[in-house]
Parts: structure tokens; sequence; C-alpha cells
């Protein structure tokens, strides 16, 4: 059984209370029987699966990102490039840039 936050007992900021009402929206809306379904068709018909979308399809269905968005991403990846390569020093510079621009990213920050 979910546990439902009615209150703010806990102590949490709004904005942590807001991520965590979309995470359990998210998690209402989701269809696993669905999704299996659609994976195991992909895995049996590959890119000719009833379920798989064109590249039109796919950018269409897209959310938008901001500048910043896009940016913090940008750095993110760049952070893991740098990390992979040895250079942990200027991978967290990266990494604190893409939380700086998106500073609610759990991830950025994590990495930060």
């Amino acid at each position: 059984m979910r546990k439902v936050l009615r209150s703010n007992k806990e102590g949490l900021t709004p904005e942590v209370l807001e991520r965590l009402g979309m995470t359990r929206a998210m998690a209402d809306a989701a269809e696993p029987e669905l999704y299996l379904q659609m994976v195991l068709d992909w895995a049996e018909h590959g890119s000719q699966s009833r379920y798989v979308l064109s590249p039109e399809d796919v950018v269409a269905r897209s959310a938008p990102r901001s500048v910043d968005e896009s940016t913090a991403a940008a750095h993110c990846e760049l952070g893991q490039h740098l990390q992979l390569g040895g250079d942990h020093t200027d991978a967290v510079e990266h990494w604190r840039q893409a939380h700086r621009l998106q500073p609610l990213n759990w991830t950025y920050k994590r990495w930060a």
C-alpha cells in the first residue's frame, strides 16, 4: 500500500512534495501489462513492431526542453565523458553547472 502525504509533518520542502506528487501520478498512470506487451512485441518484431514510432512521432511526443534544461543535459554528458576519461575534477565542474541550471534534477545534484 502506497503512503499518501496528507500533511507536511515530514518537513519536506514544497519542491520535494511537488516531485513526490508527480512521481505518484506517473506510477498511477503506468500500465505495466501494456508496457510488457509492447516490449515483447518489439523484441519479436524489431523495427516492424506495431508499437515502433516514426522519428517524427518521437519528436512530436517529446516534451520540449528549455535552453537551461538542454544546456544542463549537455553539461551532464560532458561530465560523464570526462569522468570516463579519468578527469574527475573537470567532470565535477560540468556536473555543478548542470545542477546550477536545473537545481531540481536529483541526478545532477547527486553528482555535483
